[in-house]
């Protein structure tokens, strides 16, 4: 079903060619069991235009789809314009240039085309409905009616006219149905793109600061209504710089990456870990256990036991951690200042280390 779909939205006016064609055929047929002589010549002109839609459809993927639609709608004009003129009455023809003017629309919407496109389209299928109309008003005897033969042509023609118009405006409708339903999910996944690249780090993937805010808000609501409190912790790779100048910034970049998502996946939900600033990231818990610390202790030196492997290099990369919590503060900012502090004495005191705040 869904490669149905897929088709019918890459190739929707292929199906119309297709109908059409049968509907030639179909007529080709039925004009064979008439003997008037104003039928007689459509025993060639039905043959003729089912093998120019015919050939449509097998030049199909060659031609440029507007053109074939171009194509296509010069036939049914010219068509539906010829055979009153030769059957000397109109037969329904005006009902497939009705349809037609919406289905235009409909079937080339997500297609390129020229600016006058649609006014040419138009101006050639009102010049049709004005003359089949004005035929229709001037060169249909009552009288001709009476005539049983051409009576049943009448009434098949219309018929005809009316199921192929009906069918063909509810399969435009479907295709504008499954181009909507595509454009919808586009829109929405393309909405997803955007609000997840607005809220995380390009190089890392991580949460950036902006996302990073709403968790903090969260934690803050949730100590306030549930009395839960809450802990943040920020590292800082150690030596960066230095790392920066041995090995290249690319070498940085893919240090970055690497020990961050090593951090992330160290630690399962609900805690998060997001990127604060340049080699500066976050973990945060929205609840604090007895084996808080111990978990990110341990976690810091079996990380610094397994250097990061750059063009096969090894480069030995460790972080000092600094951690604060809720206890005694009220908003996130407040513990954020706290563990940025104890960060900033575990720089101070020999790097790769834990420092826990005392209002912890």
């Amino acid at each position: 079903m869904k490669k149905l779909l897929y088709f019918l939205m890459k190739n929707n006016t292929f199906p119309v060619f297709v109908m059409t064609v049968l509907a030639y055929a179909f007529w080709s047929l039925l004009v064979m069991f008439f003997h008037q002589p104003e039928v007689s010549p459509l025993r060639f002109i039905n043959p003729l235009y089912a093998l120019l839609i015919f050939l449509l459809c097998l030049l199909y993927k060659k031609l440029d789809r507007v053109l074939s639609v171009s194509i296509y709608a010069v036939c049914i004009i010219s068509y539906s314009v010829l055979l009153p003129f030769v059957v000397q009455m109109v037969c329904g023809t005006e009902l497939y240039l009705l349809c037609a003017i919406p289905s235009i629309f409909l079937l080339t919407a997500e297609y390129k085309r020229p600016r006058w496109f649609y006014s040419a389209m138009n101006l050639l299928l009102f010049l049709a409905l004005a003359v089949t109309v004005g035929f229709r008003v001037t060169h249909t005897p009552p009288a001709k009616l009476f005539i049983a033969e051409r009576r049943l042509f009448f009434m098949l023609s219309h018929g005809s006219a009316v199921v192929v118009s009906v069918v063909l405006m509810i399969y435009c409708g479907f295709n504008t149905l499954v181009m909507l339903r595509h454009l919808e999910y586009k829109s929405r996944f393309l909405q997803n793109e955007l609000d997840y690249t607005a809220k995380h780090d390009v190089l890392t993937s991580l949460m950036n600061r902006h996302r990073t805010a709403e968790v903090f808000n969260a934690y803050e609501l949730r100590k306030k209504v549930e009395n839960v409190d809450f802990a943040l912790c920020i590292f800082d790779i150690d030596n960066f710089k230095r790392i920066n100048d041995t090995y290249g910034h690319d070498a940085g970049d893919y240090i970055l990456k690497n020990y961050s998502s090593a951090i992330r996946y160290s630690f399962s939900e609900p805690v998060k870990v997001a990127r604060w600033g340049g080699e500066e990231f976050l973990i945060m818990y929205p609840s604090i256990t007895p084996d808080t610390i111990y978990e990110l202790d341990r976690v810091r030196k079996r990380l610094a036991s397994e250097p990061l492997v750059y063009n096969g290099q090894e480069i030995p990369v460790t972080a000092t951690f600094g951690i604060s919590s809720s206890r005694h503060f009220s908003t996130a900012s407040e513990v954020l200042a706290d563990a940025d502090r104890m960060l900033l004495e575990g720089k101070n005191n020999g790097k790769n280390r834990v420092v826990v705040s005392e209002k912890f």
